[in-house]
Parts: structure tokens; C-alpha cells; sequence
């Protein structure tokens, strides 16, 4: 994994997310990507990515990103192979994961090509807690930080 990519893709994140209004998850669906369900994951968080580049319009200063720079905030490794679509997780998290449990395209920061594949993207503070309500019931293991071994 490319760690330069991914921390400046967090920084961009965090700024994009920065800027807008979130009053609630529906409020970080703001990037319209084309996200057909069979075509490539990776060509989908990367269309994203540079649809939010673009809109930021700067390229933030290359550095290593501490806690408080985080803003409270975490990553979640997101598996959607492994995602059994049992729907309590939207509620658990108060809608900031779908039916799906997939993470608001605005939050995505990288998809990881492995087996299985892992997307991964930010969680703001104020929804850090729900996420992890809806972590502790996940039946799939299919969700969890980044940071967590699995």
C-alpha cells in the first residue's frame, strides 16, 4: 500500500468533508460518480478521489498526519465481498453506512486490490461511535478500523 497516496487522499478527505455542511450522513454524498455494481472498485474510489481533488483546487503540503489532524476521526477498512447486506448496520450507525454497510463516497480515501478487496475511508468524529455500534454487531466481520488487527 502506498502510505504517501493514502495520507494525502486523508488530508483531501478531511478537508472536503471540512467544507460542507454535514448535518447528516446524506450530507457526504455530495461527489457524483457514475457507481455501477459490476464495474471496477478501484476505478470507482479513483474517480472519486480526483473528482474531490479537482473541486478542492490546491494540492495540500505533503506531510505525515498526526491524531489532531485526524480531527477526532478514524479509518474503516470496509470488505464488501464479505458483506452479508443484513441492513442493521445502517441503523447502528445512524446512516452513515447504507444498507450495505458501505461508507459515504464522499468519506472514500483508497481501495486495497487484495483478497478480499478493502475500501477504505474516513469516519468523522461525530459518527465514530455509531460506526462502532454497528462494528459490534456486524455478524461478517465484513467492517472494522483500519488500525484493528484482524
Amino acid at each position: 500500500m502506498d502510505t504517501g497516496k493514502l495520507s494525502q487522499r486523508l488530508r483531501e478527505t478531511i478537508a472536503w468533508c471540512g467544507r460542507l455542511d454535514v448535518k447528516s450522513p446524506r450530507d457526504l454524498r455530495t461527489l457524483a460518480v457514475e457507481l455501477y455494481p459490476f464495474c471496477n472498485r478501484y476505478h470507482m474510489v479513483e474517480a472519486v478521489a480526483t473528482l474531490r481533488a479537482r473541486a478542492l483546487g490546491k494540492t495540500l503540503d505533503d506531510h505525515s498526519l498526526s491524531d489532531d489532524e485526524l480531527k477526532g476521526g478514524r479509518v474503516l477498512a470496509f470488505e464488501p465481498d464479505l458483506c452479508l447486506h443484513e441492513q442493521w448496520e445502517e441503523d447502528e450507525s445512524k446512516g452513515f453506512l447504507d444498507r450495505y454497510c458501505t461508507p459515504p463516497v464522499d468519506t472514500w480515501l483508497i481501495y486495497l486490490d487484495d483478497a478480499p478487496g478493502t475500501l477504505l475511508s474516513w469516519v468523522p468524529a461525530a459518527y465514530v461511535e455509531p460506526v462502532q455500534h454497528a462494528i459490534n454487531i456486524n455478524t461478517s466481520s465484513c467492517i472494522r478500523w483500519f488500525d484493528a488487527t484482524r
